[in-house]
């Protein structure tokens, strides 16, 4: 009985790593989909943009400097390359649109210089691992945060979720659930734990938000958009 209890759980938990990681991988199609629909990135804000790369890139540090099992580095460069596609999206649009071309330029040298200055880290942290995979570990927490509440507050001014996906979000939201339950039931790190709840907390702060400013919808298609 108890050899059957630990391979339930053993196996219960692993699937919830999986799951996780699928949720990852998969939640930037509804928002790459939703771009491409519009043949606009503005529903989208500069700051989540920037916040959430940064966020990536120290998570890969994160990862790598703490030994993290080998799923969630491939999640990692999968996330990156979901949040590249939504910046180069951002570009892409910018650029066609009149009157926005010079403001893409100036945010493109930002977002090199922002990439160039990650590159740059690298050589710290071989030679620091563990000093960098704590630091690189609170920094994912106030990238994602300072990234969430820009959007939320973006949407608060324009009174419009237009162009920011609510599947989107969801699904990075149920990420961050499961995750939470691995925090629970393997008593994972202070950071790790805070990262998860702020993720939440922020989705029921969009989920309000989709309600109020989401117009001429009901309310089942408010939550599919």
């Amino acid at each position: 009985m108890g050899w059957a209890s630990y391979d339930s759980a053993h196996i219960g938990l692993t699937s919830l790593v999986w799951l996780a990681q699928f949720f990852y991988v998969v939640c930037f199609i509804p928002q790459i989909m939703e771009n491409f629909r519009q043949h606009s990135e503005r529903g989208l804000s500069d700051l989540f943009l920037i916040g959430n790369l940064n966020s990536y890139i120290f998570l890969a540090f994160d990862i790598v400097c703490n030994n993290y099992p080998w799923p969630y580095l491939i999640t990692s460069a999968v996330q990156l390359l979901g949040i590249s596609i939504l910046i180069f999206q951002r570009f892409y649009y910018d650029f066609s649109a009149r009157g926005a071309r010079q403001k893409a330029q100036r945010f493109f040298l930002f977002y090199l210089a922002n990439v160039i200055g990650a590159l740059c880290l690298i050589p710290f942290a071989l030679r620091y691992a563990h000093f960098m995979g704590e630091f690189s570990a609170w920094m994912v927490i106030i990238l994602v945060s300072s990234g969430m509440i820009s959007q939320a507050y973006k949407i608060y001014k324009a009174k419009s979720v237009e162009g920011f996906s609510f599947l989107f979000i969801s699904l990075f939201s149920m990420a961050s659930l499961c995750e939470f339950i691995l925090c629970m039931k393997l008593d994972l790190s202070l950071p790790y734990l805070l990262y998860t709840v702020q993720d939440l907390v922020m989705f029921l702060v969009f989920v309000v938000q989709f309600f109020l400013y989401a117009r001429g919808k009901s309310w089942y298609l408010k939550l599919m958009h």
